[in-house]
């Protein structure tokens, strides 16, 4: 099996590196949106390989099968995994001591068991998303505590145990137990992400701590913000043109005339909502895009976390509206499906802005065939049968009725195409040569149009 394991870490090693790239200067668009393309081709073909690796490797092993040289070639794979210098992999490493707490228990090794119990709690610890607000408990603080308690209770038996790392995995059981560090990371007395003296308002502090970070990270959950917000943009100005009196009721306007003087201010939000909708991932970018596989289930409840933590710093910083469309742009419009759950229902006066929002949000993941899905990418004229499908269940049928117009679906489809296009070359050409912006951008990240909005 080592060459299995070999091939998985030289895989991911050679994923971190595609994560990396960045376009020649000088290139044409027509050109740099053939190599980022070609990139994310790259990425998939990785993903896919390590998928069957892992099938064969661990997800189809039986804890029972593990013999005494296969727990310690997990064992060593575990730590090439985590523990080393660079983190490659710590929901595969968490899996694994899973598998081989399991295997401890069946034959009742006592030291086996008590570092295994260790080694789950920790790396599960470390699953968790960068940071938690303060407001947003870990989804795993309970199976944390109970691998951590479990391993501090044999401290009863410390003397009687001779292996002495056996006695240190004790200790450092009882040391994880008392301190409960992985419960709220952000402590209530911390200062606001935004109240930074190098700063001079909110809104600067905002695009320097959170669309910056999305921009610096992961370019492509950005060129998805900013295509979210053009769709929303486009949708909510259509709306108020054709319909005006289905957008009554929205953010305190009662009647058509209000909706039509208050177009720009409705159609800001949402535009800046597309922006922020997605601001919560900037807290769990160790999970979006960067592993060469697909995401276990412990991983995905993280990645889901991201409407909880994007509505919070959102709320934090003032912005109401937009911490409304962060929580829900995910949930169905019959509140039958979707993520979070459970969760108090949308305010009336934002869930228009929230649905528009959610429609944008599926129109672009669906259809970006350049760097954000490569293999699934649909075409506009399916992704319009899909909103028909799930028109008044998961999407607001009003919003999916403006596809209706043939006219108005053949201008999107030609203009979403050119956007994304537009949009992908614009961030990529802002990365330096050194394979990272490493902070030297210092264009603005809302671009001409959004200052225009």
């Amino acid at each position: 099996m080592r060459r299995y394991y070999e091939r998985y870490i030289d895989n991911l090693e050679q994923i971190q590196k595609l994560m990396q790239f960045r376009p020649e200067r000088g290139l044409t668009e027509e050109r740099m949106v053939m190599e980022i393309r070609d990139n994310a081709r790259q990425r998939h073909e990785i993903c896919c390989e390590n998928d069957r690796l892992l099938e064969r490797i661990l997800f189809k092993r039986e804890p029972g099968e593990l013999d005494g040289q296969d727990i310690e070639e997990l064992s060593e794979f575990a730590d090439r995994l985590f523990l080393k210098e660079d983190v490659l992999d710590t929901g595969i490493a968490h899996y694994i001591h899973r598998l081989l707490l399991e295997r401890a228990r069946q034959m009742q090794d006592r030291d086996l068991y008590i570092r295994e119990l260790y080694q789950a709690g920790f790396t599960l610890l470390h699953v968790k998303p960068i940071v938690l607000h303060r407001e947003v408990r870990n989804p795993f603080r309970d199976q944390i505590t109970a691998y951590f308690e479990e391993g501090a209770s044999y401290l009863d038996q410390y003397d009687e145990i001779e292996d002495e790392q056996t006695r240190n995995f004790i200790l450092r059981c009882c040391e994880k137990r008392d301190e409960k560090e992985y419960l709220y990371v952000f402590p209530q007395e911390r200062r606001r992400w935004w109240e930074d003296e190098d700063v001079n308002s909110e809104r600067e502090a905002f695009e320097k701590y959170v669309l910056r970070g999305i921009l610096t990270y992961h370019p492509p959950t950005y060129v998805h913000s900013r295509m979210v917000a053009w769709i929303g943009e486009k949708l909510c100005r259509r709306m108020a043109e054709i319909m005006p009196g289905k957008m009554a009721g929205t953010m305190g306007l009662t009647d058509a005339e209000a909706v039509r003087q208050a177009e720009e201010m409705l159609v800001r939000c949402v535009y800046e909502g597309g922006l922020c909708h997605d601001l919560g991932k900037s807290l769990v970018l160790n999970y979006i895009g960067l592993y060469g596989r697909k995401l276990l289930d412990e991983e995905f409840a993280c990645v889901k976390l991201h409407t909880v933590l994007g509505s919070a710093l959102l709320r934090d910083a003032g912005y109401e509206p937009l911490a409304q469309i962060a929580l829900h742009h995910h949930q169905w419009t019959d509140q039958k499906g979707g993520y979070p759950y459970p969760c108090d229902p949308c305010p009336e006066e934002y869930r228009l802005l929230v649905d528009i929002v959610s429609v944008a949000d599926s129109m672009d993941a669906a259809t970006d065939n350049i760097g954000r899905s490569y293999a699934s990418a649909k075409t506009f004229g399916k992704l319009v049968e899909e909103l028909h499908e799930g028109a008044g269940t998961r999407y607001r049928e009003e919003v999916v009725s403006l596809f209706d117009d043939g006219d108005f679906c053949r201008e999107m489809e030609q203009e979403l195409i050119l956007r994304r296009q537009q949009i992908y070359c614009e961030i990529y050409s802002m990365t330096p040569q050194d394979g990272g912006f490493d902070g030297g951008y210092t264009g603005d990240p809302w671009g001409e149009e959004e200052a225009a909005v």
